[in-house]
């Protein structure tokens, strides 16, 4: 059974019990840690909510990678000291929240699919040791390296033409 099929059945069972859908404990609870974390769809109104999924991956060295797809907003220290490998930003993220990625020591490269830089909470990728590059759409190379936050990255943003493959 998938992690979210592991999600919506104890959310139904919580619900059938008349205790509402507690979404933070679900995702603590029912995430294996090990397998990529797909945010289920009728949870996404919940996700914006700091209180749900701050922490969620916190310390989980085995957590090699996320989908962030469609999200708007990443959530302060959800994947904080994890050992998340790459990451890819989508094109609807509007924000990233403080510390998110913080001594993610494993990230070598973030692919960000948006035009417009995201904004970026304080100290997102600190700690990141191993990160050697970000690529971002050519056109938005020189909008990434003058955006708050992201210009201290600048000498490791590039054109995702550049990305090896």
């Amino acid at each position: 059974m998938s992690t979210n099929e592991l999600l919506q059945r104890r959310a139904a069972m919580m619900q059938s019990r008349g205790g509402g859908t507690d979404w933070e404990n679900i995702g603590r609870g029912m995430v294996d840690y090990t397998t990529p974390f797909e945010i289920p769809s009728e949870i996404l109104p919940y996700f914006g909510s700091v209180s749900v999924y701050m922490y969620m991956f916190v310390a989980r060295g085995n957590l090699k990678s996320i989908d962030f797809s469609g999200q708007i907003y990443i959530p302060d220290r959800i994947c904080q000291n994890t050992g998340i490998l790459t990451l890819t930003l989508p094109d609807t993220l509007q924000r990233i929240g403080g510390y998110a990625f913080y001594g993610c020591k494993s990230l070598t490269e973030i692919i960000s699919e948006k035009t417009t830089p995201p904004t970026l909470g304080a100290d997102v990728f600190t700690q990141c040791t191993a990160l050697t590059g970000i690529y971002v759409p050519d056109a938005s190379v020189s909008a990434y390296q003058a955006a708050s936050g992201w210009s201290k990255y600048a000498s490791i943003i590039k054109p995702i033409s550049q990305r090896p493959t």
